[in-house]
């Protein structure tokens, strides 16, 4: 059996080893109304989860595990695990997606450079299970161009691949890059209107165009690995492992607009429905970041308990999704409730009925006490200087 080349672990290895003894940002403490960790799905003990994605239109979560080659099928909102696939005997099952448009799963096997599809909604799925030829040279992750095909990178030999949707006729279609690991697909009316965007070990975003080839390079942080595209394909998100930080770039004019510190060793990166929050998965600390904001400066760590290789985001249940191999979960991370503003006493309403507009008043109260507290300090500190 080939050796592992690009499987979650071998990953790993690489982005710990960029992550150790570099400085990490002080994680901004939660707030109310913050992200925080909902609930924990075993999928069974000697699991190893590596890879999730979401089919946007069904809300159903698929969980695949490296060592065992299967795949959950996990229902969005019960978490309850649906049906379990198993891949051909001796398989491995690491990254994967869905095309959105036919539900079809896309599993990579890098044990035996191979990619696997199957449709979950078949009468019997395990039998439903296409296997591509040997692709070779070790396969990283992959990125699906809905009803066309899939797109797979091969970091040893450094070459992005092009399979159709029934996993046939494979094609080199990018060669002699530095180590790609993750790639996103900008789709466009036509296959010819499309991008490929490609992280790769310089430091760089390589942009292709289906029409006309490579476009050039976009200069991103330390370390590139996982990218992300938010639903109305406006910006890119890349996770930078060398350095900790989150690259924003406008696809409008493909410029960086804003580097974000997160946490320890950022692997991959997912955005929320609302399209300005992203998530990074961080291997180097065992935590989730939390990006409020695309033109922020701050994160904030969310504690998992394990280590995550990545993450999805299910944009109907407004979840997070986060598979530990390390302990065989799948974490799933909600939003908590914003406060709600105290309600007015009843003896403030006034006689004649109706409502009264309470708020400024408590504001008013609020600033008040501000400016005491704030006279008070001023009146110890002059003390303390006479």
């Amino acid at each position: 059996m080939p050796s592992r080349t690009i499987g979650a672990s071998a990953l790993v290895t690489v982005i710990l080893a960029s992550a150790l003894g570099l400085g990490v940002a002080s994680p901004v403490a939660a707030a109310p109304g913050d992200w925080e960790v909902a609930d924990r799905v075993s999928l069974g003990a000697g699991s190893a989860p590596a890879g999730v994605a979401v089919d946007q239109s069904t809300g159903t979560v698929y969980v695949s595990d490296e060592l065992a080659g299967t795949v959950s099928i996990i229902d969005g909102d019960t978490l309850a695990v649906l049906n379990t696939v198993t891949l051909p005997l001796g398989s491995t099952a690491v990254w994967l997606d869905v095309d959105q448009s036919t539900g079809i799963v896309y599993v990579v096997d890098p044990s035996n450079n191979v990619i696997h599809s199957f449709d979950p909604d078949a009468p019997d799925v395990d039998a439903s299970i296409v296997t591509s030829a040997n692709l070779g040279a070790g396969l990283g992750m992959l990125d699906v161009v809905e009803g066309i095909g899939v797109l797979v990178t091969q970091p040893a030999a450094g070459n992005v691949m092009f399979l159709g949707s029934d996993l046939s006729s494979p094609s080199v279609i990018l060669s002699g890059l530095a180590l790609p690991i993750d790639i996103a697909v900008v789709q466009g009316a036509l296959p010819a209107d499309g991008l490929v965007l490609v992280t790769a070990a310089a430091a760089s975003l390589v942009i292709y165009s289906f029409a006309g080839g490579i476009d050039g390079a976009i200069p991103v942080g330390s370390g590139p690995t996982g990218l992300a595209l938010n639903n109305a394909s406006t910006y890119l998100a890349v996770a930078n492992s060398g350095d900790n930080t989150v690259s924003v770039i406008s696809m409008d004019n493909g410029l960086v607009e804003n580097t974000i510190a997160v946490g320890g060793g950022p692997l991959t990166v997912a955005f929320a429905t609302n399209d300005t929050t992203m998530f990074t998965a961080n291997t180097g600390d065992g935590t989730i970041s939390v990006i409020p904001a695309l033109t922020g400066t701050t994160s904030y760590a969310v504690p998992v308990g394990g280590l995550p290789y990545t993450v999805a985001f299910g944009n109907a249940a407004n979840r997070l999704y986060v598979p530990l191999s390390d302990t065989g979960e799948l974490v799933v991370l909600e939003l908590t409730a914003m406060p709600t503003p105290p309600v007015a006493p009843a003896a403030l309403l006034p006689e004649t009925g109706g409502s009264l507009d309470w708020w400024p008043l408590v504001s008013a109260g609020l600033l008040l006490v501000g400016a005491t507290l704030l006279a008070m300090r001023r009146r110890a500190a002059a003390s303390l200087a006479g």
